[in-house]
């Protein structure tokens, strides 16, 4: 559990800038407090205003489900404990390789054992600095990109994900979701989730967002919650997302963090009654990643799973 003092700040906020998938704003957190309503768990959620004056008005979604017991759940239907050695299982894991987006300066690399392995019974995501090249590319940094792409689909049910990660100016880790029509639908239109991200200039902070063709950055209208903790870096903690056809809630450490509700009118707001796919990886640098630049003296940077495990639900 979340130890609740005066202390920790639960702010929501219009985060806004955002360049592609995952990518949220360039101002980070500094320009986000110019906007951001601050909030207890308890509260409702309000409207938000945007940077730039806009407006992102929604329905004030009701108060959050209590975190699920996911011990009540039984056999998940599909997941990794991570319970072997060696390569991630490539029935369950592909990876995304090369410089993919927002400007970051990794080279996600394809089944490489110095970026991805399990291990300890953990999934390993490992950003280093080295030279690298690989078809005719090259790369001070490396890292890798899990993802689900072309191996599970999920739509409605409960995941959860237990991870602990380094922190350092200049990294970047991330839990997320994206719509599988991102090809032909693009960004935002598709969908986005992001169940956490945390860039390393900001040390205290997690972040949980969600991306639509409706709130998004260039309307300046994206949305979310940042968490403020004693304790990030080099912590276990525990990320759940349930998602029906009416509502997603994101659960940090047994607390509610973020709720979004399906308002009825449409999938330009509610794109989530399809399948998505996870992505897990370790980003250096980049737009917000990088936005202060990248301390090479705290990498390598490390994101380790203990489990992932998904229950499918019908609605």
């Amino acid at each position: 559990m979340i130890n609740h003092h005066p202390s920790q700040v639960y702010c929501q906020a219009v985060i806004s800038r955002r360049e592609g998938p995952h990518f949220v704003g360039a101002l980070g957190i500094m320009g986000l407090f110019a906007s951001l309503s601050i909030s207890f768990p308890s509260v409702a959620f309000a409207a938000e205003e945007g940077l730039g004056g806009s407006v992102a008005k929604r329905p004030v979604p009701s108060k959050a489900p209590p975190v699920p017991d996911t011990s009540t759940l039984g056999t998940p239907t599909w997941g990794d404990e991570f319970d072997y050695t060696g390569a991630p299982d490539p029935t369950k894991w592909g990876y995304e390789v090369g410089f993919v987006r927002n400007g970051e300066k990794q080279y996600f690399t394809n089944d490489r054992r110095e970026n991805a392995r399990v291990e300890g019974g953990n999934l390993v995501i490992t950003a280093r600095k080295e030279d690298f090249q690989e078809n005719g590319k090259s790369a001070i940094y490396t890292s890798a990109s899990m993802t689900t792409r072309k191996t599970q689909a999920f739509i409605y049910g409960t995941f959860e994900i237990r991870a602990k990660f380094t922190s350092g100016r200049g990294n970047w880790p991330s839990i997320w979701f994206l719509g599988n029509d991102e090809d032909p639908l693009g960004w935002p239109t598709c969908g986005e989730i992001d169940l956490m991200e945390h860039v390393g200039y900001e040390p205290s902070l997690l972040h949980f967002t969600i991306h639509t063709k409706k709130y998004n950055h260039a309307a300046r209208t994206a949305i979310g919650k940042s968490v403020q903790l004693p304790e990030v870096a080099n912590t276990w903690h525990t990320f759940i997302l349930q998602r029906n056809a009416h509502r997603l809630d994101m659960y940090l450490n047994g607390n509610p963090v973020f709720s979004y509700e399906n308002d009825g009118t449409g999938t330009d707001a509610w794109p989530y009654d399809k399948p998505f796919h996870f992505i897990t990886n370790v980003a250096i640098g980049g737009a917000w990643g990088g936005l202060k630049g990248i301390d090479d003296t705290t990498l390598p940077h490390t994101m380790d799973i203990d489990y992932v495990r998904y229950w499918k639900s019908e609605r």
